[in-house]
């Protein structure tokens, strides 16, 4: 069987093969869905990073040229994988610490692991069992349900030390669902955690990235639904319209100082981004005023740095329409200048609709 067309680069861990014969060297990253073991025992597999042999990812049935669908079940709960919401050095978006662990996304050529990937989470800790972590609540979550849905998580991970990394699932409840431990060697293993179905009496979970008193590299997080760890493909985000909703309506007003508006009360605790329209009014000054609105300063770093900025001349009403990222707490920050200093000014923040991870 030859090679999918698509199989390429950033498209490499699409399904190339499915055969039972060894493709043999045909890359790092390329995908082989094994038919050798015969129906019920097919493998799913990925060729390593050096190129010298298969890294095993999936068991699972297979009947008449396909693998079951139900393995397949929705896509990459993970929000936010290495590189896709990039704050270079930093905490990454949707991710928190524990203890001593610090985790920030890198490029993977500064940490001298780029033979596998671009963008990498490091870990870092002075402890043992920290680690940088993700929450998934069910309630924001529709395709998880307590005491029913099963889950699998994979990830690729780097270390020099033996026995200091691993990667796990916990629920209050559930327990510590942990993996085996990188082995060392300075080289890309696959870390999996497989078929752990939520318990009834938790209301979340939260993936870990777990680092013991050193220094690991993660890439490629998946956590999936159904009994196989699958390899890594990004959450899709979705659009979702609203009815014109006023975020705030300051009227009459003078100069404010870059101040905090949270959006979530009028999008969604999984919101990514919002449309909106920013609005200015000046009825009577002679000089020129403006209504400013920037990321919250997680991403945008600097508060006087504004993505959208308005100005409005005398008795005029001026209105822009943008589209802003807003971080995992759901804020945009605003501020507004008024230049002839008789408070009558207004500024007005309206939402057109909001992306959200799928």
């Amino acid at each position: 069987m030859t090679a999918h067309v698509d199989l390429v680069d950033e498209n490499s861990h699409v399904v190339g093969w499915v055969q039972s014969g060894d493709p043999g060297a045909v890359g790092a990253g390329k995908g082989w869905a094994d038919t050798s073991g015969g129906a019920g025992s097919w493998e799913w597999k990925v060729r390593n990073a050096a190129n010298t042999g298969w890294e095993i990812v999936g068991v699972g049935p297979g009947a008449g040229g396909g693998l079951d669908p139900s393995d397949f079940r929705g896509g990459n709960l993970i929000r936010n994988s290495p590189g896709q919401i990039v704050t270079d050095g930093a905490e990454p978006q949707w991710w928190d610490e524990s203890g001593s662990a610090t985790i920030t996304d890198e490029d993977a050529a500064g940490e001298a692991c780029s033979d596998l990937f671009e963008r990498v989470f490091k870990v870092v800790t002075v402890a043992d069992d920290h680690y940088g972590y993700q929450t998934l609540t069910f309630a924001d979550e529709e395709i998880l349900d307590a005491g029913a849905t099963v889950v699998s998580l994979g990830c690729w991970v780097w270390c020099a030390a033996a026995t200091t990394a691993s990667v796990a699932i916990f629920g209050t409840n559930l327990g510590l669902q942990e993996s085996a431990q990188h082995s060392g060697g300075s080289g890309w293993e696959w870390l999996s955690i497989v078929d752990k179905t939520l318990d009834n009496a938790d209301a979340d979970i939260e993936v870990r990235l777990i680092c013991d008193t050193g220094t690991a590299f993660f890439a490629g997080p998946m956590l999936s639904v159904g009994p196989q760890a699958r390899v890594w493909v990004n959450r899709n985000v979705k659009v979702v319209p609203l009815t014109v909703t006023t975020q705030y309506d300051l009227n009459t007003t003078g100069d404010v100082a870059w101040s905090d508006t949270d959006c979530t009360a009028n999008t969604d605790p999984l919101c990514v981004g919002v449309d909106v329209r920013v609005w200015i009014t000046e009825p009577d000054g002679t000089l020129y005023s403006n209504h400013s609105v920037a990321h919250n300063d997680t991403f945008g770093g600097d508060d006087a740095v504004a993505t959208t900025k308005v100005w409005v001349a005398a008795q005029s009403n001026e209105v822009e329409r943008a589209r802003i990222h807003v971080d995992d707490s759901q804020v945009l920050r605003y501020s507004v200048a008024e230049q002839d200093a008789d408070n009558d000014v207004r500024a007005l923040l309206r939402l057109n609709g909001y992306w959200m991870w799928e």
